[in-house]
C-alpha cells in the first residue's frame, strides 16, 4: 500500500479504540488506550520488491508472528517482538485495505487481531482467522501516520556551497615577474630636484619682474612661445646695459 510506503512512523488503533503497544518486557505486545506513549509508535520498513512491510518497535525489535499458541485450547497464535538472526518472513506483514482501515496478514495467512472479552483474553494480541461474525472487526486497524518520509527530506539542511578561492592568471603573474626582473636590472635614473632661478645682483627690479614672469609662463603649456620672445628681449637688454 502506498500509505505505508510513504509513512515512516505510524500508530495502529484497533476496533476497541486501543493502540498496539510494545510491552515493557520487550518481548510481548498488548493494546492500551494511551496513544501518546512512545511504545505505541512503530517504525515502517518496506520490503523491497514486494507489498510487505516490517514493523519495528521503539526497542528496535520487530513485530513477529510466532507459531506458538497464545492460550491452551485457543486457535490464536502469539505475536511477539523479536530480533531474528536473519530477516525472514516471520516479521513480514502484508497490509490489505478494507475501506479506510487495513488488515495485516502474516505469512501463515492469519491476521493481526486485537482481542476483547474477559481477562486474560482482554487486551491481548494474536494472529488468527476470525470464525465468528462478532469478531470480524477485531482484525481491522486504523493507521495514524506520525511521520512521513518526505518530512525527513524537507527537514534535512542543505549543505553550504563550497566557495573556491579565485584562480590567479599565470600570464599576468609571469608578466609581473618579468617586469620586476627588468626594473631591478635597469633601474630608472634619479631625477635631480628643480633648481630655482638665480637672481643676478646686476639685474634691475624691472629685469627681475620680467625674469620671474617668464619662468611662470614657461611652466604653463600655453606660454611656451611667449617665453622664447621674452628671453630674447631680456638678453638684448642685458647686453646693452653691460656694454660701455
Amino acid at each position: 500500500m502506498d500509505m505505508f510506503r510513504r509513512a515512516k512512523t505510524v500508530r495502529l488503533r484497533s476496533h476497541h479504540d486501543k493502540y498496539l503497544l510494545a510491552d515493557e518486557d520487550r518481548e510481548s505486545v498488548c493494546q492500551e488506550r494511551d496513544g501518546t506513549n512512545k511504545r505505541a509508535s512503530w517504525h515502517i520498513e518496506p520490503v523491497d520488491g514486494s507489498n510487505l512491510i516490517r514493523l519495528q518497535s521503539c526497542y528496535g525489535k520487530y513485530l513477529t508472528a510466532s507459531d506458538e499458541s497464545q492460550y491452551l485450547g485457543m486457535t490464536g497464535k502469539r505475536v511477539l517482538q523479536t530480533i531474528p538472526k536473519r530477516l525472514d518472513s516471520s516479521i513480514e506483514w502484508e497490509p490489505i485495505r478494507e475501506g479506510v482501515q487495513v488488515k495485516l496478514r502474516s505469512r501463515y495467512g492469519h491476521f493481526l487481531r486485537a482481542n476483547g472479552g474477559l481477562p486474560p483474553w482482554r487486551n491481548s494480541i494474536t494472529h488468527d482467522i476470525p470464525h465468528r461474525s462478532a469478531t470480524q472487526d477485531w482484525i481491522l486497524w486504523e493507521v495514524d501516520v506520525l511521520q512521513r518520509r518526505e518530512d525527513d527530506k524537507k527537514a534535512s539542511p542543505r549543505p553550504d556551497p563550497i566557495v573556491l578561492p579565485p584562480r590567479s592568471n599565470p600570464v599576468s603573474r609571469s608578466a609581473s615577474s618579468e617586469s620586476d626582473l627588468f626594473m631591478s636590472a635597469y633601474p630608472s635614473p634619479k631625477r635631480s630636484p628643480k633648481k630655482s632661478p638665480r637672481w643676478s645682483p646686476r639685474m634691475s627690479p624691472r629685469h627681475q619682474v620680467i625674469t620671474s614672469w617668464s619662468f611662470s609662463l614657461y611652466r604653463s603649456s600655453v606660454g611656451v612661445a611667449w617665453v622664447s620672445r621674452l628671453r630674447f628681449a631680456f638678453e638684448t637688454s642685458v647686453q646693452r646695459s653691460v656694454l660701455p
